[in-house]
């Protein structure tokens, strides 16, 4: 063998060193750019009894809120909800669906207003606000007993999820839209209020609905304090 020159055996031995070096430094790059995903974007499924907020999609740090007096546009806790934010009490409800478990596309479901015990609701006139009826939430029935969903109509909504068939678990930060069953109308923040709206139409709403009815579309965002 010449001075300098590899023999074949060791010129493999290069040639798989340098490609396990790259297949390391592909893993390390995919593992980073997976472990940011989760962070950002978790594809935890939507749960019977889960605190959430509803972030306007159509206004950068917009929100549902129901404080003091009545359900309008709120701009706490401004970009997302941290442990910090405690005092952002107008945006958190928590969601209850019919027969508990995952909260489906196409479920009926509620909206528990834990600052005053109260549910969102939209019974009587154009404007949504809180009600009493149906009482105590219950994670198996949602509310306080399945008699409560046809009873307390004016707090019953259909939830639907972009890009999830109806039947198909909601995820974490998908886009939803709520449909007032007793009306036919859906739930929006297009006027600063919250009231009912004809568009999207008849469900289950689109893809391309959730861009253009954007005053009825909102990001269910997870609070996990």
């Amino acid at each position: 063998k010449k001075k300098g020159h590899l023999s074949d055996q060791e010129e493999d031995t290069v040639e798989f060193l340098k490609n396990m070096q790259i297949m390391f430094y592909c893993s390390l790059m995919i593992a980073l750019l997976c472990g940011l995903s989760v962070a950002y974007y978790p594809t935890c499924l939507v749960q019977c009894g889960q605190k959430i907020g509803l972030k306007y999609n159509r206004e950068r740090n917009t929100w549902l809120n129901c404080h003091p007096k009545i359900c309008a546009r709120g701009t706490c806790p401004l970009q997302n909800f941290l442990p910090n934010k405690h005092g952002c009490h107008g945006e958190i409800f928590y969601i209850y669906n019919e027969f508990g478990g995952y909260v489906k596309s196409g479920d009926r479901v509620g909206l528990y207003y834990p600052r005053e015990k109260l549910w969102f609701g939209c019974p009587h006139g154009n404007y949504c606000n809180k009600k009493p009826c149906p009482g105590k939430p219950n994670y198996k029935t949602g509310f306080e007993n399945r008699a409560k969903w046809d009873q307390c109509w004016g707090e019953v909504f259909k939830i639907y999820a972009v890009r999830r068939h109806v039947g198909e678990p909601i995820q974490e930060y998908d886009s939803i839209m709520l449909y007032y069953v007793r009306e036919k109308k859906w739930v929006s923040l297009a006027g600063g209020r919250t009231d009912k709206r004809p568009c999207p139409g008849t469900p289950p709403p689109s893809d391309n609905k959730f861009e253009a009815c954007w005053g009825e579309a909102f990001q269910l965002v997870p609070i996990d304090f």
